[in-house]
């Protein structure tokens, strides 16, 4: 089954400047993240892993980044949104052959389409299993507080759902433009590692944690580090590639992902 005309709608739908849907290309061409960092974070929802960006204020490009990513979803993978408060309970005990992204617009109060707060953040992260990942947005700044928001009331997440994101990627409004400035990844263990930060000074990305990205992940994406390090180089070239040509639109970097880098993660 392809899913992917209906999920590049939904992707769309979360455009929140005007214009075009900005993509992963872009933003690397503006620097908000390196390309080696974007490689990375494509490869987790490549592999199925729930995210969620943060910052602040609005107007950082959390929503974009959110956007971006979403269109390096594996082949037969069906993005989900949810509406709103009332709905999570027709998702809880549905099941599909294929895999779904439960997609909210945004983590907090307010009467808006697609936004999630108090009990009903806690059924959302519980929809996380097998075959269903989610993906969302929301204001904070660190990774504490944003632990501390969705396990404190009126949210009440579980650590144990918590641990079942696969990374938190934090923004920042700097005077050289809009960056990605911590990057945190999911370990076996349970608590997030900081594996990614910014380096104000030198407008730099950094990778921090003591395991090399395949190595952290190999446990947790039930994947060979060998050969998550095969496939992350994929992921570089085809990135790479992209840039060389000039490929910004979604619907052409989708279709060129498809055709070029996913029959070397299959």
């Amino acid at each position: 089954m392809n899913f992917d005309q209906a999920n590049l709608l939904s992707i769309n739908r979360l455009n929140q400047r005007g214009g075009r849907m900005l993509s992963i290309c872009d933003l690397i061409k503006a620097g908000t993240l390196s390309l080696e960092l974007a490689s990375e974070l494509i490869l987790i929802i490549y592999h199925n892993g729930s995210y969620l960006t943060a910052a602040g204020p609005g107007g950082v490009g959390k929503t974009t980044l959110m956007a971006a990513l979403l269109a390096f979803l594996p082949r037969e993978t069906e993005i989900i949104t949810i509406p709103g408060s009332g709905s999570i309970r027709q998702f809880e005990s549905g099941r599909s052959r294929h895999h779904r992204y439960f997609m909210v617009h945004e983590i907090g109060a307010g009467p808006y389409f697609s936004y999630l707060w108090g009990n009903a953040v806690a059924a959302y992260f519980g929809l996380i299993a097998e075959n269903r990942s989610i993906v969302s947005n929301l204001h904070a700044e660190t990774y504490d507080s944003a632990v501390s928001q969705l396990s404190g009331h009126p949210l009440s997440v579980s650590p144990e759902s918590i641990a079942n994101i696969g990374f938190f990627a934090f923004m920042k409004q700097a005077s050289c433009g809009k960056r990605v400035t911590e990057v945190w990844y999911a370990q076996e263990a349970g608590r997030h590692i900081q594996a990614w930060t910014w380096d104000k000074k030198s407008d730099s990305f950094h990778y921090i944690a003591p395991i090399p990205f395949p190595g952290l992940f190999s446990g947790i994406l039930r994947q060979n580090a060998d050969i998550l390090e095969q496939q992350l180089s994929c992921v570089k070239n085809f990135l790479k590639q992209a840039l060389e040509k000039e490929i910004f639109l979604l619907e052409g970097l989708r279709k060129l992902f498809v055709r070029d880098c996913v029959p070397e993660l299959v």
